[in-house]
Protein backbone atom coordinates (compact mmCIF):
# COMPACT_ATOMS: atom_id res chain seq x y z
CA UNK A 1 0.00 0.00 0.00
CA UNK A 2 2.86 2.36 0.81
CA UNK A 3 4.49 1.74 -2.57
CA UNK A 4 1.22 2.60 -4.33
CA UNK A 5 0.97 5.89 -2.46
CA UNK A 6 4.57 6.80 -3.25
CA UNK A 7 4.07 6.01 -6.94
CA UNK A 8 0.81 8.00 -6.97
CA UNK A 9 2.54 10.95 -5.32
CA UNK A 10 5.37 10.89 -7.87
CA UNK A 11 2.83 10.48 -10.67
CA UNK A 12 1.11 13.66 -9.60
CA UNK A 13 4.31 15.69 -9.21
CA UNK A 14 6.69 14.31 -11.82
CA UNK A 15 5.39 11.34 -13.87
CA UNK A 16 8.73 10.33 -15.46
CA UNK A 17 10.10 9.59 -11.97
CA UNK A 18 7.17 7.28 -11.21
CA UNK A 19 7.67 5.46 -14.52
CA UNK A 20 11.40 5.19 -13.80
CA UNK A 21 10.67 3.59 -10.41
CA UNK A 22 8.28 1.05 -11.96
CA UNK A 23 9.98 0.27 -15.28
CA UNK A 24 13.57 1.37 -15.01
CA UNK A 25 15.41 2.99 -17.90
CA UNK A 26 13.83 1.89 -21.15
CA UNK A 27 11.26 2.68 -23.78
CA UNK A 28 8.50 3.46 -21.27
CA UNK A 29 10.68 5.96 -19.45
CA UNK A 30 11.80 7.58 -22.72
CA UNK A 31 8.22 7.84 -23.96
CA UNK A 32 7.07 9.39 -20.71
CA UNK A 33 9.91 11.93 -20.74
CA UNK A 34 9.02 12.82 -24.33
CA UNK A 35 5.37 13.25 -23.37
CA UNK A 36 6.38 15.35 -20.36
CA UNK A 37 8.44 17.70 -22.52
CA UNK A 38 5.76 17.82 -25.21
CA UNK A 39 2.83 18.38 -22.84
CA UNK A 40 2.46 17.55 -19.18
CA UNK A 41 -1.08 16.06 -19.16
CA UNK A 42 -0.34 13.13 -21.56
CA UNK A 43 2.64 12.27 -19.38
CA UNK A 44 0.37 12.06 -16.33
CA UNK A 45 -2.10 9.85 -18.20
CA UNK A 46 0.66 7.53 -19.45
CA UNK A 47 2.24 7.31 -15.99
CA UNK A 48 -1.09 6.52 -14.32
CA UNK A 49 -1.83 3.91 -16.99
CA UNK A 50 1.49 2.17 -16.37
CA UNK A 51 1.07 2.22 -12.59
CA UNK A 52 -2.53 0.95 -12.69
CA UNK A 53 -1.60 -1.90 -15.04
CA UNK A 54 1.41 -2.82 -12.88
CA UNK A 55 -0.49 -2.94 -9.59
CA UNK A 56 -3.49 -4.74 -11.11
CA UNK A 57 -1.23 -7.43 -12.57
CA UNK A 58 0.74 -7.66 -9.34
CA UNK A 59 -2.49 -8.43 -7.46
CA UNK A 60 -3.36 -11.11 -10.02
CA UNK A 61 0.04 -12.76 -9.60
CA UNK A 62 -0.25 -12.54 -5.82
CA UNK A 63 -3.60 -14.37 -6.02
CA UNK A 64 -2.04 -17.12 -8.15
CA UNK A 65 -3.46 -16.10 -11.53
CA UNK A 66 -1.67 -15.27 -14.76
CA UNK A 67 -1.35 -11.53 -15.47
CA UNK A 68 -3.16 -11.71 -18.83
CA UNK A 69 -2.38 -10.59 -22.36
CA UNK A 70 0.07 -7.84 -23.16
CA UNK A 71 -1.15 -4.25 -22.87
CA UNK A 72 -0.47 -1.61 -25.47
CA UNK A 73 2.01 1.22 -24.97
CA UNK A 74 3.83 -0.68 -22.22
CA UNK A 75 7.20 -2.12 -23.17
CA UNK A 76 8.54 -3.10 -19.75
CA UNK A 77 8.44 -6.82 -19.00
CA UNK A 78 8.33 -6.02 -15.27
CA UNK A 79 5.04 -4.17 -15.71
CA UNK A 80 3.62 -6.69 -18.20
CA UNK A 81 4.33 -9.55 -15.77
CA UNK A 82 3.19 -7.72 -12.64
CA UNK A 83 6.66 -7.89 -11.13
CA UNK A 84 6.81 -11.69 -11.45
CA UNK A 85 9.87 -13.50 -12.79
CA UNK A 86 9.69 -15.84 -15.76
CA UNK A 87 10.00 -18.83 -13.41
CA UNK A 88 7.03 -17.66 -11.35
CA UNK A 89 4.98 -17.20 -14.53
CA UNK A 90 5.85 -20.73 -15.65
CA UNK A 91 4.70 -22.07 -12.27
CA UNK A 92 1.44 -20.12 -12.61
CA UNK A 93 0.91 -21.59 -16.10
CA UNK A 94 1.27 -25.09 -14.68
CA UNK A 95 -1.25 -24.26 -11.92
CA UNK A 96 -3.70 -22.83 -14.48
CA UNK A 97 -3.39 -25.98 -16.59
CA UNK A 98 -4.01 -28.16 -13.52
CA UNK A 99 -7.14 -26.16 -12.70
CA UNK A 100 -8.40 -26.51 -16.26
CA UNK A 101 -8.10 -30.33 -16.30
CA UNK A 102 -11.41 -32.12 -15.89
CA UNK A 103 -11.80 -34.14 -12.71
CA UNK A 104 -12.93 -37.76 -12.73
CA UNK A 105 -16.66 -38.44 -12.26
CA UNK A 106 -16.68 -39.13 -8.51
CA UNK A 107 -14.79 -35.98 -7.64
CA UNK A 108 -17.08 -33.91 -9.84
CA UNK A 109 -20.17 -35.38 -8.13
CA UNK A 110 -18.72 -34.66 -4.67
CA UNK A 111 -17.83 -31.11 -5.65
CA UNK A 112 -21.29 -30.59 -7.14
CA UNK A 113 -22.96 -31.85 -3.97
CA UNK A 114 -20.88 -29.51 -1.82
CA UNK A 115 -21.80 -26.46 -3.85
CA UNK A 116 -25.37 -27.48 -4.77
Amino acid sequence: MFKRLVILFFNLLFPPLAVLLLCGFGADFAMNCFLFVLAIIPSHIHGMYISFVYFHRKNKVRKGRLPGRRRGLIYSEKVQNGGATQGQLNDLKVLEQDRARPMDGKKVQREWRKTG
